[in-house]
């Protein structure tokens, strides 16, 4: 437990975590982004499981929408990296120590498998 708390302390003494923590638009534009992804991932979602419940597009084919699949991997892995990764270590002693943020990670693993 003493190495990870020594290894948040340095996360957060990092270069990137100081930029991202002191200044706000950083941080606003992580959390943009962040936010854009996870509306990409579930819009695409979205269209193709109406059109697959015959509740949308249903004069398309498929395939056609189907071709939307890089879009909505490029969504996921950017979600996942931006609301991971930066985010977390402008502050990581204090989400290390979050129930939540422990709760977050193990739905994020348990995810991980299709993003």
């Amino acid at each position: 437990m003493q190495f990870l708390t020594k290894l948040m302390e340095w996360l957060q003494a990092s270069s990137l975590a100081v930029f991202i923590h002191k200044t706000a638009w950083a941080f606003t534009t992580i959390e943009l982004v962040h936010v854009f992804a996870i509306s990409l991932v579930i819009g695409t979602i979205a269209i193709v499981d109406l059109r697959l419940l015959g509740l949308a597009s249903t004069k398309r084919p498929f395939t056609e929408l189907a071709k939307g699949a890089p879009a909505m991997d490029l969504g996921c892995l950017r979600a996942r990296d931006d609301g991971r990764f930066a985010p977390v270590i402008s502050q990581a002693t204090e989400y290390f120590l979050n129930t939540t943020f422990w709760i977050k990670m193990s739905i994020m693993v348990l995810a991980g498998s299709t993003c």
